[in-house]
């Protein structure tokens, strides 16, 4: 609505000339905006059906069922409803602006600014929408969750204070100005010089907490240490680590300093915004305190907490939206304050990016292909140098005229335009000989990418620095909106990367838990614990079977440790009634997977935190090696340690049998070898040591077999197949079906990321448009003196490539990270590198710059080649 109330401003300015009022021009584009809401909601809803549809087909395919599809209209039209209500509320805003336009812009349309809303409006607006969205997120929440009106009042005026303070940065009044001490020191009043510093450390404090929390969730699966620290600095006191609260106390002092040396001109924006969330979220709580102790026990109150749950929760995400934004607006400030020479090497890095990576997919699709285009290219490339160097010197009679055609030359575009394609050649060559030598890609590509990207920068830097200077300015002057255009196509590619990267990490997570840290790849389960020798005979018999293993599975109940009821030691040690991971009612204490090895001699090799593994002299012995969870972790268990377990039988069977055993070592969890006791998380004793009273639970053979013949494996399967109640699997196969599973599950939320990066493209899509509307005039000033059409689209879609690279590197990271903490907290840090698709990270940054770059293309492309003379006719 924005673009289309801008490129709309001379027909409102006529219409108010002739009398239409204010309110009528907000109600026309209203109405405009509620068709275009309805137009599109229904649209959605159809695409919603067939997208139902499919995913059908998906769950059919993955869980092997039969599904049942048909139409709900309830649904359809609640999507209905949503998509109209949503669009209404947030069209709001431009219709409000719509109709401030002053009918003075009839007099000069080139200087037609978009007008701002208003203060009080917008605050009002904005109420209006935490509001109505609360009471659509209530209606859907229901009863899961609970906040009090009180609540609600503070995260309210809170969320209000927050927007004015930023709205009234965007005015040009001066409501609170520090400027430059060097300029006018008088003017720095106290009043002024506390606020500015608050916002500093405020900034700062939000900064270092989000370090904190990253690097606490990183801190284990990266290997940093084995103990992981709190998340937050009070976390960090409650657990008496003053050094990581020190920590997070120097990093806020820093970044509060940085802001204080560097960011001076956004003292501003620091105050107010700061000061607004203070003030307004102090008087929000005052008021919500003050109602509850006067309407704490009426009706009325407990009427308004379902209402006030939706509202919170709305408060909370436009909280956390505005925190994200905010730090992007510092970011795309601290963007426009680089030198020239940044935006020139950004220039050469988006070239660089994109032929490297249609160099390496051309060459990875065939061969033929890349050849083909290194070919095309350098030919193209050569005739254009070659065409150049034909036309020979001009007459030249002094030293003056050869330093002007010297310069003349050097600046030609055709011949900056042949060293572009002959880099281009030589790159897509460089993927190609890789490939066809058999060299790694990655490694000659980007050899051959780096000096190619030296030569480019040195050339953009010393041709065009006045465009990266231009470009650069426009950066600063519209933060705002460049923060959002990030904000919006940054979600897009964070999702994209998450459900990528997860998926991946996954699959090779379990291609390494089933195909190489595991003892074999041939697993054989016995549920009766009755057919271990004949299996064992049956593998000793076959040809093929490298080695095997066999254990016996059993379930015990740890009572005591060191002699103490371990119930009483749980709930001293944090536990409580209400968030106890075991039912201590019915049980007597913690059930734990154990098994016995049949030999200690083929014991893998394990990483062990404490004590030392089992080994050949501990059969017979009352010794047990456990294996590190948060049973251990709650409990405290260490090397020495006296456990007692539990052996319970079955009514009618033997009575049950209580043991006792010495803690040997404790195998760590990021541990690279991994037994039989990884399939379920179990302890290890040592043969002997169990009674014949107690009872198994089943027995489990691991089994290594020749895979250079697939003869073996069969013929073994089919002996294994004979025998009753034995269950053989393969775990190859399991692993392929674990993936092929995961692969059919990831497309719903595939389908989701890929429909949030659309939503981004159609938001730069936008951003473009508008600022390619209010720069006309501009743009056409540069073409009368001059500037070709195809520099103003060259700056253009440098700037939105620039933002497009920010918006991979950000999604992407936020991928990486929420990857690492959510899959990979039990694996090595060394299998980091090994799980993680970083090639797929690379892809990611590519599809984000290509996104940016195609909506800049389609928007700026026709009005670039507008004629300066039906910009400029009013001049």
């Amino acid at each position: 609505m924005l673009v289309v109330v801008n490129r709309r401003m001379l027909e409102i300015a006529v219409l108010k000339t002739l009398g239409l009022k204010a309110y009528r021009v907000t109600l026309l584009f209203l109405v405009e905006a509620l068709l275009m809401g309805v137009i599109g909601s229904i649209v959605g809803t159809g695409v919603g059906v067939v997208l139902s549809y499919l995913v059908r087909g998906v769950g059919e395919e993955a869980f092997a069922l039969t599904l049942e599809w048909r139409l709900y209209p309830a649904a359809m039209v609640s999507g209905l409803f949503l998509g109209v209500i949503m669009t209404t509320l947030f069209g709001f805003m431009p219709t409000l602006i719509a109709g401030q336009v002053r009918p003075a812009i009839v007099l000069r349309p080139n200087d037609a600014e978009m007008p701002p809303a208003g203060l009080v409006q917008t605050l009002l607006v904005l109420a209006a929408m935490i509001a109505v969205l609360g009471l659509l997120v209530s209606s859907i929440v229901e009863d899961a969750l609970s906040f009090g009106p009180e609540v609600m009042l503070a995260g309210g005026g809170g969320l209000i204070g927050l927007f004015a303070g930023a709205i009234l940065v965007n005015r040009r009044g001066s409501v609170l100005s520090v400027p430059r001490r060097r300029l006018l020191p008088g003017l720095q009043s106290a009043v002024a010089r506390i606020l500015w510093g608050y916002g500093a450390l405020a900034i700062g404090a939000a900064i270092a907490s989000v370090i904190v929390l990253v690097l606490s969730a990183v801190w284990r699966p990266f290997g940093i240490g084995n103990d992981q620290p709190a998340s937050s600095v009070v976390g960090a006191l409650r657990r008496g680590e003053p050094g990581w609260a020190l920590t997070w106390l120097a990093l806020t002092l820093g970044v509060a300093w940085l802001i204080r040396r560097y960011a001076q001109r956004a003292a501003r924006a620091l105050a107010l915004t700061t000061s607004g969330l203070t003030v307004g979220g102090v008087i929000g709580a005052v008021s919500g305190i003050a109602l509850e102790s006067l309407l704490g026990q009426t009706s009325l109150w407990r009427t308004l907490t379902p209402f006030s749950t939706g509202v919170v929760l709305v408060e909370g995400a436009l909280a956390v939206l505005a925190a994200v934004y905010i730090g992007y607006w510092l970011l795309v400030w601290l963007v426009s304050r680089m030198p020239s020479a940044f935006m020139t090497g950004v220039a050469s890095l988006l070239l660089i990016a994109l032929v490297t990576g249609g160099a390496v997919a051309s060459t990875l699709a065939s061969s033929g292909l890349g050849a083909t285009s290194a070919g095309i290219t350098g030919f193209i490339g050569l005739i254009v140098w070659g065409k150049r160097r034909r036309e020979g010197h001009p007459t030249i009679t002094g030293r003056g005229e050869q330093v002007a055609w010297r310069k003349a030359h050097d600046r030609d575009p055709v011949r900056h335009l042949s060293a572009l394609l002959l880099g281009t050649a030589v790159i897509t060559a460089s993927a190609w000989l890789a490939r066809l030598f058999a060299w790694p890609i990655a490694t000659v590509t980007g050899s051959v990418a780096g000096a190619t990207f030296l030569g480019w920068w040195v050339l953009l830097q010393r041709n065009y620095r006045a465009d990266a200077r231009l470009v650069l300015r426009e950066l600063a002057g519209r933060r705002a909106r460049v923060a959002l255009t990030l904000l919006g196509l940054s979600v897009g590619v964070a999702g994209l990367s998450l459900v990528t990267l997860t998926a991946g990490a996954v699959s090779h997570i379990l291609e390494i838990q089933l195909g190489e840290t595991v003892e074999g790849n041939l697993l054989i389960a016995d549920r009766t614990a009755s057919h271990g020798p004949e299996v064992a005979a049956i593998l000793d018999a076959s040809e093929g079977v490298l080695e095997y293993s066999q254990v016996t599975t059993y379930r015990g109940v740890l009572v005591a440790l060191n002699g103490e009821d371990v119930r009483s030691f749980w709930r001293r040690d944090g536990g409580s009634e209400s968030d106890e991971e075991f039912d201590f009612e019915t049980s007597r204490g913690i059930p734990l997977g154990l098994i016995e090895r049949e030999t200690l001699d083929d014991m893998p090799s394990y990483k062990m935190v404490d004590g030392r593994p089992l080994m050949p002299g501990d059969e017979g012995q009352h010794r047990i090696m456990l294996r590190e969870s948060f049973v251990t972790d709650r409990l405290g268990i260490k090397a020495g340690d006296s456990l007692q377990f539990l052996f319970e039988n079955g009514l009618g069977q033997a009575d049950d049998v209580l043991l006792q055993f010495r803690v040997v070592g404790i195998v760590s969890r990021q541990s690279e070898q991994t037994g039989l006791e990884e399939m379920g998380n179990l302890s290890v004793l040592p043969p002997g040591v169990l009674p014949d009273t107690v009872k198994p639970q089943g027995t489990a053979t691991i089994a290594l077999v020749d895979e250079s013949d697939p003869r073996y494996m069969d013929q073994v399967m089919v002996a294994l197949a004979r025998v009753p109640g034995v269950i053989t699997f393969e775990l190859d196969a399991l692993t392929q079906l674990a993936q092929s599973l995961l692969e059919q599950l990831n497309a719903i939320p595939t389908l989701v990321a890929w429909l949030a990066l659309v939503a981004g493209t159609a938001i730069i899509a936008n951003t473009v448009a508008l600022a390619v509307q209010e720069r006309r005039r501009q743009i056409a000033v540069m073409k009368a003196i001059g500037l070709k059409g195809w520099r103003a689209l060259a700056m253009l879609l440098v700037e939105n490539g620039l933002i497009g690279l920010l918006a991979g590197l950000i999604g992407g990271g936020v991928g990486l990270v929420v990857t690492v903490v959510v899959v990979l907290a039990t694996p090595s840090p060394e299998d980091v590198r090994r799980v993680i698709e970083f090639g797929t990270l690379g892809w990611l940054m590519l599809l984000s710059i290509g996104v940016a770059v195609g909506a800049a293309m389609l928007s700026a492309w026709g009005a670039m080649r507008e004629k300066p003379l039906h910009v400029l006719r009013y001049e």
